[in-house]
């Protein structure tokens, strides 16, 4: 319920979000941004949220928003880079397990079940996950189904030898036609297939 009630309060206005993350939980916030993008269509950028404040920190203005991915152990200096935005007046939202300094300092907090430090990027990316599919869904898309997506894999192609190379260079003569194989899948290096399913 809160990560809807947060889109209706700022995602059917805003335009350009930030996600910021610190140590283990940046990649979560590069994950949030993508979600944003590909399924609300909006610009969100993903960020370490130490680097904020060396440029893009002169684009927060009152209600600009910007959204936390952390845990309870980094609070220490997440809580300096949350007060570097609300001090400009911009909306910060933090999702984490429940700490009070980050709800007296944040504008919203989406409290997150108790995790060790470890596990805390499996539950704020659900999170995540949850805001661009509300956010979507209350644009009147259908997250489903995102445009432009492209739900193919692609192999690299040596035009002069008329044949798949694989990662190591060599070419690989087991594939020399381009065909379609059901219930296969090829390993990354191109070295093997191996059967999948029954």
């Amino acid at each position: 319920p809160l990560c809807k009630d947060l889109i209706e309060n700022i995602c059917s206005t805003a335009n350009d979000f930030y996600y910021l993350g610190y140590g283990i939980n940046y990649g979560t916030a590069l994950e949030g941004a993508l979600k944003i993008k590909e399924v609300f269509y909006r610009h969100c950028e993903g960020m370490y949220s130490s680097e904020f404040k060396h440029g893009p920190l002169s684009i927060v203005e009152e209600g600009y928003p910007i959204i936390f991915v952390t845990c309870k152990e980094d609070s220490q200096m997440v809580l300096s880079h949350i007060n570097e935005i609300t001090c400009r007046k911009g909306y910060v939202i933090t999702i984490s397990p429940y700490l009070s300094e980050y709800e007296k300092n944040s504008t919203k907090i989406i409290p997150l079940p108790d995790a060790e430090k470890y596990f805390t990027p499996f539950i704020d990316t659900i999170a995540t996950q949850l805001i661009a599919y509300y956010a979507s869904v209350n644009d009147g898309l259908n997250p489903d189904f995102p445009r432009n997506i492209s739900k193919t894999l692609t192999v690299d192609w040596d035009i002069k030898m008329n044949t798949f190379l694989r990662k190591d260079g060599r070419k690989s003569d087991e594939l020399r036609k381009v065909e379609i194989i059901p219930n296969y899948l090829e390993f990354a290096n191109g070295s093997a297939l191996m059967k999948i399913g029954s």
